[in-house]
């Protein structure tokens, strides 16, 4: 008899909870699955991708140019060059060397034009344009998607530090600018003209 009892019972269904409600036990079964499928395991491969992504740009960006040949390979690479600095710095201009000795040529300028007054207004302006133009070049330069585009820039930034040289050299000659000034300057321009021509290679 206790056997037959016990069959009995594991044959007889389970009678529902009073109160219980199948539609709602079935979605918090597809609630507790669709929790555990957006957990971290699944988000994992999508960070996989974009961080491998990545590093193959910048595996390209940073082969020689003689690696990287021509066609295709040299069009993803400037591609890529563009996508990881746009990821990762919003104007990558300010973290250049180059830009930086720029930046710092252009405010020694902008002092002296400020403070003497015995230089004539069109040096003034011709001087001024020409050396904000060095550090704008480059700044705009960098924001181009295409080599030749950027080559363009930084040939008209390298052509105007050689305007300033030609300026300073003058004002030097008619003794607007101190010996110490001018040997400092033209110093600077040198470095820039150098960092300027090595830009331009590599981006041929």
């Amino acid at each position: 008899m206790a056997e037959r009892a016990g069959l009995l019972n594991r044959c007889t269904p389970l009678k529902r909870t009073e109160g219980s409600n199948p539609s709602l036990s079935a979605n918090a079964e597809r609630e507790t699955v669709r929790e555990r499928g957006n957990g971290p395991s699944e988000r994992f491969p999508l960070f996989v991708f974009l961080f491998l992504f990545l590093f193959f740009c910048f595996i390209i960006c940073t082969m020689p140019i003689g690696i990287r040949g021509s066609g295709s390979l040299k069009l993803f690479s400037t591609l890529s060059l563009s996508v990881t600095l746009s990821f990762f710095i919003m104007f990558p201009f300010e973290k250049l060397e180059v830009y930086k000795k720029a930046f710092a040529s252009h405010q020694q300028v902008y002092a002296l034009l400020i403070s003497n007054v015995k230089i004539p207004g069109y040096i003034k302006n011709q001087y001024g344009r020409a050396s904000l133009s060095i550090m704008l070049n480059i700044a705009e330069g960098s924001g181009r998607s295409t080599n030749k585009d950027r080559k363009s820039f930084m040939i008209n930034a390298r052509g105007s530090v050689f305007e300033c040289v030609a300026i300073i050299d003058f004002l030097f000659a008619q003794n607007e600018v101190q010996e110490s000034f001018h040997g400092e300057i033209k110093s600077g321009y040198e470095e820039i003209s150098k960092m300027l021509y090595a830009m331009i290679k590599n981006l041929e």
